[in-house]
């Protein structure tokens, strides 16, 4: 058998059929039970059943790791599925990024709508012209009233309240805009202690120097005269003079929050940036050379120039993968593309279409999943929950869409079970991970290569 599988089938009964106490662990971004974009699948309730959770907790093995994403609104149902399971809860992480699409209604327009009421267009923008997105002189031309272009674009209209009522509420909208995706982080009981576990099982354990942040842990105080020096300080002047604190090495521990675009950069600018603690790449001692080429191929960001950001570690993704992420060897393994509209089930040329991260710039694509995440988020995870390479580990996704976590773990170099329901995401995914296997790093000098060719 492949050490990289695709299983066709409902996972509820694809798992019945392995073996008790089988994988190691277990990463996977199940339904958020939200009805995503109108989809079936997406509100069955099957992440909100403790059933689903108790056939994952039967295959992993005691003290083996879930890892779990959810929405903001709905992961409490899902985490209470899970410890109903019989899980324990671990952790809660955060993944924090700054270019969610809001979707809320207007209340304003509501109203008007709802009247009958006409609104008077006040102005026309451009928010949802491709050619400005990509810094380019608007090429759109207005054929209808409604904005919409000869090319597809749909340009926004600014219009104003047309009765008192919707001018009493203008400006009122129904949600906020999505900056984060919380994760969560569990474990099936121990059998017995951690290190009794460790040695019956192999599992127990969370890789904490495979997914340390940056090249170094901050400092050390040794001056012995002085009360508290065995502190850790993570910045230059914490603990007194800065001439005797020592660089400690290795990297940051590992935190539960998780940076993805602009994120960064707003901490940053939150906690300011101070230009004495900006570090060279350390490529010698504990944070050796393989290790700081495999944290720059994940997308882990070196310390940035002494913010707060420092801390935590950022990805050079957004929070949508991009087209050629998703889409690198569907073209060579026959996979057929889509066009916009029935991979979104909208009318082209509507607002919802266009919105869509992903599609807006493509008339036709061949990944056709709703809501890929990218590959370098979930080679993190699965690093942070894999045992040691030299026990084999093997790696669940009973979720798998269209195949980043199995991509992931071709690159993190451990074996992948991966169970989807649809025929065609499972076709999709088996040929990015066949990408993925054709063209993984096989030394050192590929490593640079594979994040930024």
């Amino acid at each position: 058998m492949s050490d990289h599988v695709i299983i066709h089938g409902d996972m509820r009964c694809e798992l019945a059929l392995m073996p008790a106490n089988s994988v190691d662990a277990i990463v996977c971004d199940p339904p958020y039970e939200i009805a995503f974009m109108g989809r079936g699948w997406d509100r069955s309730g099957i992440a909100f059943d403790p059933d689903t959770w108790k056939a994952c907790l039967r295959v992993l093995k005691p003290g083996g790791h879930l890892v779990a994403f959810g929405a903001a609104r709905t992961m409490h149902r899902i985490t209470c599925a899970i410890e109903d399971a019989g899980f324990e809860i671990r952790d809660t992480l955060q993944w924090v990024f700054g270019s969610g699409f809001p979707k809320s209604l207007d209340v304003g327009k509501a109203i008007d709508k709802s009247a009958g009421a006409e609104r008077e267009v006040v102005g026309m923008g451009a928010a949802r012209c491709a050619y400005l997105e990509r810094g380019e002189p608007c090429a759109c031309r207005f054929n209808d009233a409604d904005g919409r272009s000869s090319n597809g674009t749909r340009h926004s209209m600014s219009t104003a309240p047309a009765t008192e009522a919707a001018r009493t509420w203008h400006g009122y909208g129904t949600a906020l805009k999505p900056a984060h995706e919380p994760i969560t982080l569990a474990r099936k009981p121990l059998d017995g202690t951690v290190a009794a576990n460790v040695a019956k099982w192999g599992t127990g354990g969370i890789d904490v120097d495979g997914c340390r942040v940056g090249d170094s842990g901050g400092t050390r105080n040794m001056d012995t005269s002085k009360p508290g020096n065995n502190a850790i300080a993570y910045g230059s002047g914490l603990n007194g003079n800065t001439n005797i604190n020592r660089d400690i090495g290795a990297g940051r521990w590992p935190p539960n929050l998780l940076l993805g675009d602009g994120a960064a950069d707003v901490i940053d600018g939150m906690s300011g940036v101070r230009s004495e603690q900006v570090r060279a790449i350390n490529d010698s001692g504990a944070g050796s050379i393989a290790r700081d080429k495999m944290r720059a191929r994940i997308g882990i960001q070196p310390a940035r120039n002494g913010g707060a950001s420092e801390f935590f570690p950022s990805f050079f993704y957004t929070p949508k993968a991009s087209r050629r992420e998703r889409e690198a060897g569907l073209a060579e393994a026959g996979i057929e593309p889509m066009t916009r509209a029935d991979v979104t089930g909208r009318d082209e040329g509507s607002a919802g279409l266009t919105a869509r991260a992903g599609t807006r710039q493509h008339g036709e694509v061949r990944n056709t999943h709703p809501t890929v995440k990218p590959i370098a988020i979930m080679q993190w995870l699965v690093r942070l929950v894999s045992p040691p390479r030299s026990l084999d580990p093997v790696i669940l996704d009973p979720f798998a869409g269209s195949g980043s976590t199995g991509v992931a773990c071709v690159r993190e170099g451990v074996r992948f079970v991966g169970v989807e329901l649809d025929e065609r995401h499972a076709a999709i995914a088996r040929a990015r991970i066949a990408h993925a296997l054709e063209t993984r790093p096989r030394s050192d000098e590929d490593l640079q290569e594979d994040l930024f060719g």
